[in-house]
């Protein structure tokens, strides 16, 4: 049955389809900055472990950089969980408002099914109470004497 909440359903659903898609594009990418934070810990130990055979070797700079690289990712990855919080916040905005949709196209139904049983209902109870009423006066003519021809001779 349709109803005039069925456009805000649908409008609904697309949002919160486009928010499920948004948070799996960010949880994606925060899963993708956790692996790069990885990997990046890993290399530095490695080479750390390689460098540590050559007292000759300067490391300064480079243990700079990877500093550098790796405060990027916390600071990225901050910015994602933050991101990430404020999409779920939204998907949780606009789910109460399918919800909210769904529960008031769902009630429209209930009311026109409880109004259209009401009618049927209406009408069953009039037939039933017309054909009580013929049989009533049918009861009733043929107590009077003849039915049909007691009409016929009081006219």
């Amino acid at each position: 049955m349709k109803t005039p909440y069925d456009p805000v359903v649908r409008v609904g659903a697309r949002e919160m389809e486009a928010m499920r898609e948004a948070l799996r594009r960010e949880m994606a990418r925060v899963a993708g900055l956790a692996r790069d934070a990885a990997a990046l810990s890993v290399r530095v130990r490695e080479e750390c472990a390689l460098a540590e055979g050559d007292p000759q070797m300067r490391t300064d700079h480079w243990v700079r950089a990877r500093k550098a690289q790796a405060a990027a990712i916390a600071h990225y990855q901050a910015e994602a969980e933050a991101g990430l919080a404020q999409l779920r916040g939204r998907a949780l905005a606009a789910y109460g408002r399918l919800r909210a949709a769904e529960q008031a196209a769902s009630a429209y139904i209930d009311r026109a099914n409880a109004e259209a049983d009401r009618k049927a209902q209406a009408e069953a109870d009039d037939l039933g109470n017309a054909r009580r009423l013929l049989k009533l006066r049918r009861r009733m003519r043929a107590r009077r004497g003849g039915g049909a021809d007691g009409l016929v001779d009081a006219a």
